[in-house]
């Protein structure tokens, strides 16, 4: 016998389709059979043929491949309506629609072994049929649809790594293993635990396990990364990314489709990057640590070394072990300081504290800086050069007691440049003085920290003094 060739659009209804459905009528009395054709053309549907028993209903579908069988269920003959539906569904995807005027319990239960998509009642009326004939069309549109989505999805599923799943939901909310593939063999879970995971995860995502399954019922598609305990009591990561499938004419979700991949490895890497981050940090906070501790140590020699602590040199120059007292002040500022501070406040905050120990009351000043990303060295290079300009200005430029303002300025500049300004409306310095070779400590420490910062020092002689730093920004 030549197989019936389901090749037919699976969605065309009566008049409301751009091609009419094709019904095939299997009914042993003439005059109904009739009855019905003319109905079904009245209502806008085409008639795929005509058949009075079961062997011919059979060869008829093979013949014609009808969208819809209207088969009565008890036809005369050696094969029966129950019996010509069952091998018309064994060959094809047809749907069935019977109609019957009355069956014995026994009969009534094989025709529903064939599942069909609805039955109609004689005598009916034409809008009883077509309604019922509408529902099954659209039934069987969506469960076609909704097949072949499942076959698409789990073919590209064997072809991912890991493995994939489908799990039907039931109506009472349990849930049953639709397939899976092979590679859940893989995860050392028992089968079942892909309907009953909880009892499988690691306690500490037992919540993310809740979360997950109420997302999927709430219809909302789920990533998830969780711990699963195996049979051998290892731990291991995985990825699930599940979505929820929604039945119109159920109204309800049928199923949830899913693929998880095992991503032991990357955590396990994500770890140990983490872990190294955290030696590296620890190893960088010991030896800041270190040098700050060394550069205390000498610089309490180097006082006690020059006859007193924190005693000023002759014609007001600063000391050395003042000077390395405050390279030290600055290095702790900058390595000690809160999380995300920029050198906007870290410029405020030593200007200020300058102005507290070595500035006076006739003096005032102004900062003007912007947050220009800076890493620590760079930060820690820029506060020197400003300490070492106001105390040269405090010391050099209002030396003979006037009144006076000193200006900081601190901002981006063209070209990924940073621009820094130091100014006072003093006496300024000798115009021999010659930045490219400083004679005194204070300018050949500003000349040494620019060269480091790969800048430029610029001084402008006009009413008063200023220092210009230009220095590029770091990518």
């Amino acid at each position: 016998m030549n197989p019936i060739h389901d090749n037919a659009p699976s969605s065309r209804g009566g008049t409301t389709g751009i091609t009419p459905a094709r019904i095939l009528v299997v009914e042993d009395g003439l005059i109904m059979a009739r009855d019905i054709e003319r109905r079904l053309v009245t209502m806008g549907y085409a008639i795929a043929g005509l058949a009075a028993s079961g062997e011919d209903a059979i060869r008829k579908a093979r013949e014609s491949h009808p969208d819809l069988v209207l088969m009565d269920v008890n036809l005369k003959g050696a094969i029966d309506g129950v019996q010509a539906a069952q091998e018309i569904r064994n060959e094809a995807d047809i749907p069935i629609v019977y109609v019957t005027a009355y069956s014995d319990e026994t009969t009534l239960r094989r025709a529903r072994s064939t599942e069909p998509f609805g039955y109609v009642l004689k005598p009916f009326e034409e809008r009883e049929l077509r309604t019922m004939i509408e529902i099954a069309l659209y039934r069987h549109a969506m469960d076609r649809s909704l097949r072949e989505s499942e076959q698409r999805y789990r073919a590209i599923a064997e072809m991912t790594p890991g493995y994939a799943y489908s799990v039907a939901v039931r109506t009472d909310g349990s849930m049953a293993i639709e397939w899976v593939t092979d590679e859940f063999g893989l995860t050392g879970l028992p089968n079942d635990a892909l309907t009953n995971l909880q009892p499988h995860v690691h306690p500490d995502d037992d919540s993310a396990i809740k979360d997950r399954m109420r997302h999927l019922l709430s219809g909302q598609q789920n990533v998830t990364e969780y711990r699963i305990i195996t049979d051998s009591g290892e731990h291991r990561w995985w990825r699930d990314h599940a979505r929820p499938l929604w039945d119109e004419a159920k109204v309800r979700i049928v199923r949830i489709l899913g693929s998880a991949q095992d991503i032991t490895e990357r955590k396990v890497a994500e770890r140990h990057a983490a872990d190294m981050q955290h030696e590296h940090r620890d190893a960088e906070q010991k030896v800041q640590g270190h040098l700050l501790e060394y550069t205390r140590t000498v610089a309490s020699l180097l006082a006690v070394l020059s006859g007193g602590r924190g005693r000023e040199r002759k014609g007001g120059g600063t000391s050395l072990a003042l000077r390395l007292q405050g390279i030290l002040r600055v290095f702790e500022a900058v390595y000690n300081r809160p999380p995300l501070e920029g050198i906007d406040r870290q410029l405020r905050r030593l200007i200020a504290d300058l102005f507290k120990r070595i500035g006076t009351a006739r003096l005032t000043y102004t900062i003007h800086a912007e947050p220009v990303d800076l890493d620590d060295l760079s930060m820690a290079r820029i506060l020197l050069i400003v300490q070492e300009l106001l105390e040269n200005a405090v010391h050099h430029a209002y030396a003979g007691g006037s009144r006076g303002e000193i200006s900081v300025e601190f901002h981006r500049a063209e070209q990924g440049k940073a621009r820094l300004i130091v100014a006072d409306g003093g006496s300024g310095l000798r115009k021999v003085v010659d930045l490219r070779r400083p004679k005194t400590a204070g300018l050949q420490l500003v000349l040494h920290l620019v060269k480091e910062l790969k800048g430029n020092l610029e001084c402008k002689r006009e009413s008063g003094t200023a220092f210009i730093v230009t220095f590029p920004l770091k990518a």
